[in-house]
This record gives C-alpha cells, structure tokens and sequence, in this order.
C-alpha cells in the first residue's frame, strides 16, 4: 500500500488454523499505513463482522441498482427524445433558398 497508493486493503487469512481478517489502511499516502487484525474466532467479533459485510453487501447492491436504473432513465429518456423529433420531423416544412425569394 505504501508503494502502490492504494487507499485500503481487507482480507481474511488463516494462521495456525485461526481465521483472521485484516484491514489495512492509508494514513498519509506513500508513507504511512495503519492496521486491525481481528480474531474471527471470537463470537462478538463474529456478530460485528457479520452485521458490518451484510451492510457493505447491501450498500454496494444498492449502488448499483442506482446506476441501472440511472442508465435506464437516461436511454429511456434519449429514445423519447428521438421518436418524439421522427414524430414531428414530416410536419416541419423545410425552407429551401428559392422559397425564401417569393
């Protein structure tokens, strides 16, 4: 992290046959990094862990089904666009230069 620049690193290892997650974090980019090692083994850090992935689960479903629906919206939005100017494009009459002299 410190050579990559990488914000943030979370994994779970196992060591000694033991479960452990580790997050790793930037402090001062290049130069400085912070870390937990949490202990899965433990039913309380179990209960948090659970509760916290569940919530990250749910914001990253969310975000995305924000962007699909944005992505919906917005080709919705641009084919309207394009059947409405079809609609009304027969009945715009168009103004050649030798009309413009009469």
């Amino acid at each position: 992290m410190i050579f990559t620049g990488e914000d943030s690193l979370n994994r779970d290892e196992e060591y000694k046959n033991k479960v452990y997650n580790i997050s790793v974090f930037t402090i001062k980019k290049h130069e400085v990094v912070g870390g937990i090692i949490r202990d899965m083994e433990n039913p309380e850090v179990r209960k948090d862990e659970v509760v916290e992935r569940a919530r990250e689960v749910i914001r990253e479903n969310l975000e995305a089904v924000q962007q699909i629906a944005y992505f919906t919206w917005r080709k919705t939005l641009q084919k309207r666009k394009k059947s409405s100017i079809q609609l009304f494009s027969p009945t715009i009459p168009t103004i050649t230069p030798a009309d413009d002299r009469r």
